[in-house]
């Protein structure tokens, strides 16, 4: 069976701003992000970028501005040798006009169903108390990554009664310490203890 890792794009794949990013123009890749995918590919895991953009449609953004910009973050990252199984975007229309953005887990579940993988067994990587709350509400495994709204989401966390299965820096740290190197994989370095 296939293994996939779900991402949050915004605060892992690309900087998080209170104003979202509204034009390719302000696509800024995150340090270490193709790195971390080509890792992934190394270990046989699937990345499937979710991009909650719920509170942007419609008015804001829309669908052709929001293809526009997955285009230039997919250049930056194919240019550095990273890839993605598919980018998943909610534009806060379910089908039946309802809202489906974060916290609502439905884009998750679609992936799901597209895909075919467990959720239990599923990691979502997050970087923000909306998106948890989705993985939360999906049944994923959840990983909070501190690149983009730590401070916020750190103090909400504090009285919580949820807590994210894995709490770290950045995408390259969770995909090391999620899907390790062996030294099976080549690239491995067995350090020398004395």
């Amino acid at each position: 069976m296939d293994r996939y890792l779900l991402i949050e794009r915004d605060g892992i794949i690309t900087v998080r701003t209170d104003e979202g990013i509204a034009k390719p123009e302000d696509c800024l890749v995150l340090p270490f992000v193709s790195e971390s995918l080509l890792h992934l590919e190394q270990q046989g895991v699937k990345p499937i970028i979710i991009s909650d953009q719920s509170k942007f449609f419609p008015g804001k953004i829309d669908r052709t501005t929001v293809d526009a910009i997955h285009e230039k973050m997919m250049s930056i990252i194919d240019e550095e040798g990273g890839r993605v199984e598919e980018i998943l975007t909610c534009s806060g229309n379910g089908p039946g006009g309802e809202s489906n953005g974060f916290p609502d887990p439905a884009i998750i579940q679609m992936a799901e169903q597209k895909f075919g993988f467990v959720l239990s067994e599923t990691y979502f990587i997050t970087s923000d108390i909306l998106s948890l709350r989705a993985g939360w509400a999906a049944g994923c495994k959840t990983g909070f990554v501190k690149t983009g709204k730590p401070y916020k989401t750190m103090q909400i966390l504090r009285n919580s009664d949820q807590f994210p299965d894995l709490v770290v820096q950045d995408l390259l740290t969770t995909v090391n310490r999620l899907f390790p190197l062996t030294p099976e994989d080549g690239n491995y370095t067995k350090t020398n203890s004395n």
